[in-house]
C-alpha cells in the first residue's frame, strides 16, 4: 500500500492499477501451479509471490520519480542501502522465529496429546510463544528500529500498570 499510495500521491493513477492488475495474474498462476503440490499452502504461497511481484513493480515504477524529486540519485541510492540492510535484518529474525517455532512444537508434541484440541491448542500457544520471543530478541539484537520502538513501548506499559498499584 506504500508504493500505491506514493505513486497516488505524485498523481500517478496508472501505476498502481496496472500492478494490481498483473499481480492478480501472478496470483492465480502461481496458486494454480502450486496447489496440486502444495495443496493450501500453495495458495498462501502464490499470494505471497505475487504481493511481493506487486511490491517490486511498484517500487521500479516509483522509483525515477522519486528521483527527480530528490537531490539526485545519490540521495536515494544510500536510502536504498539502508533498505536493503533492514530487510536482511528482518528477514534473518523471521527465519530465526520459523526455526524457534518449528523447534517448541517438536519439543513440546511428546509431552502433550496432541489428538486433543487441548494437546493442539497447548502445543501452538507454547510454539506461538516461542517464536514470538526469538524474533523479539533477534530483532533487538540486530537494531530494528521498530524492535526498539515496541520494546520501549511495552516497558512504559508495564511502568503505568505498576505505577497504578
Amino acid at each position: 500500500p506504500l508504493f500505491s499510495r506514493a505513486l497516488l500521491a505524485r498523481h500517478n493513477t496508472w501505476a498502481p492499477v496496472v500492478a494490481n492488475i498483473l499481480s492478480i495474474v501472478v496470483n492465480i498462476v502461481t496458486s494454480l501451479s502450486l496447489v496440486p503440490k502444495y495443496g493450501i499452502a500453495g495458495v498462501a504461497a502464490g499470494y505471497a509471490i505475487a504481493m511481493s511481484f506487486n511490491a517490486l513493480l511498484l517500487y521500479i515504477w516509483l522509483r525515477p520519480e522519486l528521483a527527480s524529486a530528490t537531490d539526485g540519485h545519490a540521495v536515494l541510492a544510500k536510502e536504498e542501502k539502508v533498505l536493503v540492510k533492514e530487510v536482511w535484518k528482518v528477514l534473518c529474525a523471521t527465519a530465526l522465529l520459523a526455526i524457534a517455532t518449528y523447534a517448541a512444537l517438536y519439543a513440546v508434541a511428546p509431552l502433550l496429546n496432541t489428538r486433543t484440541w487441548l494437546g493442539i491448542a497447548a502445543q501452538s500457544g507454547v510454539a506461538v510463544v516461542a517464536g514470538g520471543f526469538v524474533y523479539i530478541v533477534s530483532s533487538l539484537a540486530l537494531g530494528l528500529a521498530e524492535a526498539r520502538n515496541v520494546a520501549g513501548y511495552v516497558s512504559n506499559f508495564f511502568v503505568r500498570v505498576a505505577s497504578k498499584r
